[in-house]
């Protein structure tokens, strides 16, 4: 046997001290010929890096292993699925190796375009751009060296064929609400009247009701349980206000639940039933959003009050409101209570091939 190499769980690892610093990894592999290879290269870049000042190397498992220790983002979950995603391509290259014009990196995009629409592809590229940015700016070895010298260019794809908005009419949203069950029905209500995504339904909770004098109800979502980090005012028209009103005492915690428990998401089976037997397979529950954006727009509100109910980030917004900037928002949502008149249709010009 090698010294400094055990194998364990049929995995040689090494175990090894190499100019007074000890070293402990795994080799990934359970051939011996293949283990000492790559100790004898680990110990030749240890010392080209320690005597001669080289970057240390490191592969993108190592780099993707450490980004995920350290991460303390509310979307950790959703990068791990999508390193889960780029590990087959990306295993066993140097992250000096990773580039636009890498074949690992073409293979990825050409496989993954066979089944997803470019948007999806962004997001692991987003994590691997990400990972090699702090490669490059926050990660130093032990000279105090940035693991990578630059940060390498990696372009996102163009999302051409990404899916337009559809909101739906209200003779949509009568099909809807009349085959949907009586606790999709109020999320759904909800989601019309308020423009809130199906995360934030689904974890809305009784602690964040207010209601302010003057005015009315209203919920905020604190910044943990919204997308963009910050508190999200979320007020109620005459229409949520019958929702919220059955919906209390059903559950201790959370406002909306199926059976005495929270409902993880609205895009279950009765929401695919729905769709099937309505004929409404286009729709999604994010067209729900769609929707209320757009009937707001169609009811004269300005692009501020809108950005502000959907909780888009924008410098122009605070989080600090007066009892004007909040009478503002309760005089858009209430333009929703009455509206009969059919959504305007959304017309997408699409540009000559």
């Amino acid at each position: 046997m090698t010294t400094g190499l055990i194998k364990r769980g049929g995995i040689y690892h090494v175990n090894k001290t190499i100019l007074g610093k000890r070293y402990r990894c795994s080799t990934g592999t359970g051939e011996k010929q293949e283990a000492e290879q790559f100790l004898a290269k680990l110990a030749v870049d240890v010392r080209n890096r320690l005597i001669y000042g080289e970057r240390e190397k490191w592969t993108f498992e190592r780099a993707a292993d450490y980004y995920l220790d350290g991460c303390t983002k509310k979307t950790k979950k959703d990068d791990i699925e999508q390193i889960n995603i780029l590990k087959p391509y990306f295993n066993g290259l140097n992250l000096n190796e990773i580039h636009q014009n890498c074949p690992a990196l073409r293979r990825f995009i050409n496989e993954r375009q066979l089944t997803v629409k470019n948007r999806t592809i962004n997001k692991g590229l987003k994590v691997l751009k990400y990972i090699l940015k702090l490669a490059a700016t926050e990660w130093f070895d032990e000279n105090n060296n940035s693991i990578l010298e630059n940060i390498p260019s990696i372009r996102l794809l163009p999302q051409h064929d990404q899916r337009q908005p559809r909101p739906i009419t209200y003779r949509e949203e009568l099909l809807i609400l009349d085959d949907l069950p009586l606790h999709l029905k109020q999320m759904v209500l909800f989601a019309l009247h308020t423009g809130c995504r199906d995360s934030e339904i689904c974890g809305l909770k009784w602690e964040w009701e207010q209601n302010i004098e003057g005015l009315g109800r209203l919920f905020v979502i604190p910044g943990t349980n919204h997308k963009n980090g910050d508190d999200k005012i979320v007020v109620l028209n005459k229409v949520v206000h019958k929702v919220i009103d059955e919906q209390r005492y059903q559950h201790a915690t959370h406002v909306f639940t199926f059976r005495h428990k929270p409902i993880a998401r609205m895009n279950n089976n009765g929401w695919r039933t729905m769709r099937k037997k309505t004929h409404l397979q286009d729709v999604r529950v994010h067209d729900l959003r769609h929707t209320f954006g757009t009937r707001l727009r169609a009811a004269g509100v300005s692009l501020e009050t809108r950005q502000e109910l959907l909780g888009h980030r924008s410098e122009k917004i605070t989080t600090h409101y007066s009892a004007a900037q909040l009478q503002e928002l309760f005089n858009a949502v209430q333009k929703l209570e009455n509206q009969t008149e059919e959504t305007p249709t959304l017309l997408v010009l699409k540009r000559r091939r």
